[in-house]
Protein backbone atom coordinates (compact mmCIF):
# COMPACT_ATOMS: atom_id res chain seq x y z
CA UNK A 1 0.00 0.00 0.00
CA UNK A 2 2.85 2.41 0.75
CA UNK A 3 4.34 1.89 -2.73
CA UNK A 4 1.17 3.06 -4.49
CA UNK A 5 1.17 6.41 -2.70
CA UNK A 6 4.90 7.08 -2.95
CA UNK A 7 5.60 10.35 -4.75
CA UNK A 8 8.76 11.35 -6.52
CA UNK A 9 9.07 15.06 -6.96
CA UNK A 10 11.36 16.66 -9.50
CA UNK A 11 14.10 18.91 -8.20
CA UNK A 12 13.46 21.78 -10.54
CA UNK A 13 16.19 24.15 -9.35
CA UNK A 14 19.13 21.73 -9.21
CA UNK A 15 21.19 21.74 -12.38
CA UNK A 16 19.12 24.30 -14.24
CA UNK A 17 21.15 27.39 -13.36
CA UNK A 18 18.13 29.03 -11.74
CA UNK A 19 19.95 29.28 -8.39
CA UNK A 20 23.01 30.96 -9.93
CA UNK A 21 23.59 34.61 -9.17
CA UNK A 22 26.34 37.02 -10.27
CA UNK A 23 28.45 36.46 -7.16
CA UNK A 24 28.43 32.68 -7.63
CA UNK A 25 29.38 33.05 -11.31
CA UNK A 26 32.35 35.23 -10.28
CA UNK A 27 33.43 32.61 -7.73
CA UNK A 28 33.28 29.87 -10.38
CA UNK A 29 35.31 31.96 -12.84
CA UNK A 30 37.95 32.75 -10.19
CA UNK A 31 38.21 29.07 -9.26
CA UNK A 32 38.66 28.15 -12.94
CA UNK A 33 41.46 30.74 -13.26
CA UNK A 34 43.19 29.38 -10.12
CA UNK A 35 43.01 25.83 -11.47
CA UNK A 36 44.40 26.91 -14.83
CA UNK A 37 47.39 28.56 -13.13
CA UNK A 38 47.96 25.51 -10.91
CA UNK A 39 47.89 23.02 -13.79
CA UNK A 40 50.81 24.45 -15.76
CA UNK A 41 53.47 22.07 -17.07
CA UNK A 42 56.81 21.79 -15.33
CA UNK A 43 59.57 24.12 -16.59
CA UNK A 44 62.14 22.75 -19.06
CA UNK A 45 65.06 23.62 -16.77
CA UNK A 46 65.16 23.66 -12.99
CA UNK A 47 65.61 26.98 -11.22
CA UNK A 48 68.97 25.98 -9.72
CA UNK A 49 70.25 24.85 -13.09
CA UNK A 50 69.37 28.20 -14.67
CA UNK A 51 71.15 30.10 -11.87
CA UNK A 52 74.22 27.90 -12.26
CA UNK A 53 74.32 28.52 -16.02
CA UNK A 54 73.98 32.28 -15.51
CA UNK A 55 76.79 32.38 -12.95
CA UNK A 56 79.13 30.34 -15.22
CA UNK A 57 78.54 32.42 -18.36
CA UNK A 58 80.70 35.52 -18.88
CA UNK A 59 78.98 38.86 -18.23
CA UNK A 60 77.61 40.56 -21.31
CA UNK A 61 79.14 43.90 -22.36
CA UNK A 62 77.06 46.86 -21.28
CA UNK A 63 76.01 49.45 -23.82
Amino acid sequence: MVETHRRVERRSIIGTGMATDEERIREIEEEAARRERAERKAPKAKFGQVLKEKSESPPSPKS
